[in-house]
């Protein structure tokens, strides 16, 4: 399943925030808020990639990339792996 496919996400959440974020929340079940800049920065530019080139991106293969990591006090950033 693509990224840009969940079915589970209403879709007036879609009004707000590009697929690519909501489909990330929604599975990690992450707030956004609980996001630092980094992660933010990796979804925006994912985001924009599967927009201008059409790509079908998913998060397993996001998974293979970087690591979900907690910054401490539930705040979370990607570590990009070895």
């Amino acid at each position: 399943m693509g990224l840009l496919s969940s079915s589970s996400i209403p879709d007036w959440i879609f009004l707000s925030f590009p697929r690519v974020y909501t489909t990330f929340f929604t599975l990690t079940g992450l707030c956004y808020n609980q996001a630092m800049l980094m992660l933010w920065r990796v979804l925006y530019t994912l985001e924009q990639i599967i927009r201008d080139e059409g790509l079908d991106f998913n998060l397993s293969e996001l998974s293979h990339l970087y690591n979900l990591v907690s910054h401490g006090s539930h705040i979370f950033l990607f570590k990009a792996k070895p």
